[in-house]
C-alpha cells in the first residue's frame, strides 16, 4: 500500500525540507522511510512538504509519521492512525493441566479483523513433550469462531517388576547373632558340634543372645544398627523427561542415619520411620530410560547395605510444564498463540 504524509505550515514564503518516517506507534518499529520531502502547496496556498512511500500490510496496525525537522522548522509527529487489513487473529487459554495416560481439551478461539471472511486452516501445534499428541475438531474455521484442540498424553511404561528384586537373606537379628554363635560354638567338644542338627544350632543362638554364653551380665554395649531391606519402590517406574520426582523407600530395618544411593549416587535423603524413607530424583535422574539401582546404606557399628531394588525409567509421556505453540493459516497469513501445557 501507498503511505502519503503533508508537512504542512502557515508561511507562504519558505518550504519546509527533511524527511518523514513511517511508524508502529505502538512498537516504535520503523514501518517505512526516511522518505525525503517534496515542497508543495497547501490548499490555502501554504508552504508544505509531501513525502510518500509503499508499505506490505500483513497484519493490522496503528501507523504515525514523524517529520525530522530543519532549520526553520521543529521535529514532529503525527497522531495515530489505524491500517485495517482484512486479516484473523487466534487465541488460547493460559494453561491446560492434564495427567499421563489421558486425553484433556481446550478451546482455540479465532477472531476476524477488518471484513476477514477467510477460512482458517492448517491447525498444527508444536512443543508438546514427547509422546503427546494434538488433534483439531473441527480442522478448519470460516470468518470467525473456535476448534477444540484435544491433547493426548502415553500412559507410563506398563512393564511392572516387583518391587523387591532381592533374594532371601538373613534379617538383621541373625546378622548381628551369627558373630556370638560362634564364640559359644567355641566352648562345645567336637563330637557334639558333629551330633548337633542346624536346627538345634539356631536354637542355641537364640539363647545365646539372651544369656550371653556364659549366663553374666553383659553391660551397656554400643547399640549396633540392623543391615536394611527395601520391600518396595513408590512409584516403581516413570517417563523418561519427567521433572522433579519424589520416591518413597518402603522397607525394614531403616535409621535416621541411613544413606540413599540412587545408580550409584548419592541423594539426600529423609527418615520417616523405620519402614520408610523418601528421597527426590532430578531431572538428570530421569532424563533417559534404563533401569537404576536404588541402595539403602546403614552405618556402623553392624549397619551395611541392602540388596538392589531397581527404579525403571521408561517410555510414556514425562511429567513438567511446556510451552505449547498453535499455529494457523489462511492463503498468505499465518498467527500462533502459546499456552502452558501441565503434566502431572
Amino acid at each position: 500500500m501507498s503511505l502519503t504524509a503533508l508537512i504542512d505550515t502557515t508561511n507562504k514564503t519558505v518550504y519546509p525540507t527533511g524527511t518523514v518516517t513511517f511508524l508502529n506507534s505502538l512498537t516504535g518499529a520503523i514501518l517505512a522511510g526516511p522518505a525525503s520531502c517534496a515542497s508543495t502547496k497547501d490548499t490555502g496556498g501554504n508552504d508544505a512538504c509531501q513525502a510518500s512511500a509503499s508499505l506490505t500490510v500483513t497484519s493490522a496496525v496503528f501507523l504515525t509519521a514523524r517529520y525530522s525537522g530543519d532549520t526553520n522548522y521543529p521535529a514532529v509527529t503525527s497522531g495515530s492512525a489505524q491500517i485495517i487489513v482484512n486479516d484473523f487473529s487466534i487465541s488460547a487459554n493460559s494453561s491446560l493441566t492434564t495427567s499421563q495416560g489421558s486425553s484433556s481439551q481446550t478451546t482455540i478461539t479465532v477472531s476476524d479483523l477488518g471484513n476477514f471472511t477467510g477460512t482458517v486452516s492448517n491447525f498444527t501445534c508444536s512443543g508438546q513433550p514427547a509422546e503427546a499428541t494434538c488433534s483439531f475438531n473441527p480442522t478448519s474455521v470460516t470468518s470467525q469462531g473456535s476448534t477444540t484442540l484435544t491433547i493426548t498424553t502415553a500412559a507410563v511404561g506398563q512393564l511392572r517388576h516387583r518391587a523387591s528384586s532381592e533374594g532371601p537373606r538373613f534379617g538383621w537379628m541373625t546378622a548381628a547373632i551369627l558373630p556370638m554363635l560362634g564364640i559359644c560354638f567355641l566352648g562345645i567338644p567336637a563330637r557334639e558340634r558333629r551330633k548337633g542338627s542346624l536346627a538345634m544350632l539356631v536354637v542355641i543362638a537364640f539363647v545365646a543372645s539372651f544369656s550371653s554364653c556364659s549366663g553374666s551380665g553383659g553391660g551397656g554395649g554400643q547399640t549396633t544398627n540392623p543391615v536394611p531391606s527395601i520391600t518396595s519402590l513408590s512409584p516403581t517406574q516413570q517417563a523418561a523427561g519427567s521433572n522433579l520426582q519424589t520416591l518413597t523407600i518402603n522397607g525394614t530395618g531403616f535409621v535416621s542415619s541411613s544413606t540413599v544411593t540412587y545408580n550409584g549416587s548419592t541423594h539426600i535423603s529423609s527418615y520417616v520411620s523405620t519402614s520408610q524413607l523418601t528421597t527426590t530424583l532430578s531431572a538428570s535422574d530421569l532424563a533417559s530410560a534404563g533401569n537404576f539401582p536404588v541402595v539403602v546404606t546403614n552405618p556402623a557399628p553392624g549397619g551395611g547395605a541392602s540388596s538392589a531394588v531397581n527404579f525403571n525409567v521408561v517410555t510414556g509421556t514425562p511429567t513438567g510444564s511446556f510451552n505449547v505453540t498453535v499455529a494457523a493459516s489462511s492463503g498468505s497469513l499465518s498467527h500462533t498463540t502459546t499456552f502452558t501445557l501441565i503434566v502431572q
